[in-house]
């Protein structure tokens, strides 16, 4: 197909090849001007090409832009980050957001010395591995039921060691008794419950909300419920692309207690995804 990704795959009977952007528009090879409401999948909250980031880039490429050691840049990115969203404590920068939930799925098991985590049915978290699985079934894969659902490796995911499920506990979303019952029964196994937001991948990672729920999604006991599991066992709550968060509200101390957020929307597409954190002895 010729793309990079296999998201730019999915297009049919062959992938738009876009030339450039301005402002809330793409164009393509052929001169069609298309209103952009993807944006790169999440990142680009300022559109394409915004004067005064550009010109910030330009400015830094004459100072160089890379050289192994940290950077003031790092340190004051950080602090505003820590002094705008309240929950916020620790920054980590990472290159990719599959690379961020690896780094934050260890960091799990190294603080809980556990090794399960726990993944929903129709969430995605990256193509690694140990993550690359129960996202989007085909009809024709054996998935399980509701009430005993069945970890896929799917037909575009081959090449995944099947002992990577060893590791996992996959359930239905929206079910609260399914995430109680987990814990109970795998009581100092799990590290981590690892779920997306409410985003734009909303169709596609599980959520089924109205507009109204949209806007505030923290309040309703889908969200609040497994958050009280996991701190109850002393389980790290990831959340995984929260771009509700950014887009919505900014979400306060008491939002996600154990939680570690991991978004990719500071930067507009342009550098590496942050994955933030909130340490275990913050509360």
């Amino acid at each position: 197909m010729g793309v990079g990704s296999q998201v730019q795959s999915f297009g049919r009977p062959h992938p738009l090849y876009m030339t450039h952007g301005r402002g809330s528009r793409l164009y393509d090879v052929d001169g069609n001007e298309f209103i952009d409401y993807l944006l790169n999948y999440g990142p680009l909250i300022l559109g394409h090409c915004p004067k005064g980031l550009h010109d910030a880039v330009r400015e830094q490429l004459e100072r160089g832009t890379g050289f192994g050691e940290p950077h003031p840049l790092q340190i004051e990115v950080s602090r505003l980050l820590v002094e705008a969203v309240p929950c916020f404590e620790v920054v980590n920068f990472n290159n990719t957001g599959s690379e961020a939930v690896q780094a934050v799925l260890r960091l799990a098991r190294a603080v809980t010395g556990r090794t399960k985590f726990i993944k929903f049915e129709g969430h995605y978290h990256g193509w690694m591995d140990n993550v690359f699985f129960s996202f989007h079934p085909d009809k024709d894969e054996d998935f399980g039921t509701r009430e005993t659902p069945k970890p896929v490796i799917h037909g575009y995911s081959k090449g995944v060691a099947r002992n990577v499920l060893d590791n996992v506990i996959v359930l239905p979303w929206n079910n609260l008794d399914y995430v109680k019952n987990t814990f109970q029964n795998h009581k100092n196994e799990i590290a981590a419950i690892l779920n997306t937001a409410p985003d734009s991948h909303s169709r596609e990672g599980g959520w089924h909300t109205s507009p109204r729920a949209l806007l505030e999604p923290y309040k309703s006991p889908a969200w609040q419920t497994p958050r009280q599991h996991a701190a109850d066992a002393n389980v790290l709550r990831v959340i995984d692309q929260a771009l509700a968060n950014e887009h919505l509200r900014v979400p306060n101390r008491t939002d996600n207690p154990h939680g570690y957020l991991l978004r990719k929307t500071y930067d507009d597409g342009l550098d590496g995804v942050p994955l933030l954190v909130r340490t275990l002895e913050s509360e």
